[in-house]
């Protein structure tokens, strides 16, 4: 599902967010927590994007509004949400595959 390449960058990126997060004095809890937490902020922000870009929201954030800042927001949820799955060492491949086949037979009822 995601390069080598891919890997090795969000995981240089992820244990300098550890690191921090350590020194900030989390523990394994509080830090699965955050990074949850963390994931709702971003999934709010994709919301507002998401919003302007279908006219919701008031006027200014309809003017600002750009398909780059929607695609950053995507990204952040992907990004944040590889963050927990690596908390508690989740293979996110074998997971989005595994629920992609339930899918798959799901809408086989539609």
């Amino acid at each position: 599902m995601f390069t080598h390449d891919f890997l090795e960058k969000f995981n240089a990126i992820n244990v300098k967010f550890s690191q921090k997060n350590k020194e900030r004095g989390y523990d394994f809890n509080t830090e699965a927590m955050y990074s949850t937490l963390k994931l709702g902020e971003e999934f709010g922000e994709l919301s507002e994007q998401v919003l302007s870009a279908l006219g919701h929201q008031r006027q200014s954030k309809i003017n600002s509004y750009n398909k780059e800042n929607l695609e950053t927001e995507i990204a952040d949820i992907i990004i944040q949400t590889l963050v927990v799955a690596a908390h508690f060492d989740v293979d996110v491949s074998q997971a989005v595959s595994r629920k992609i086949d339930i899918l798959n037979e799901k809408i086989s009822d539609y």
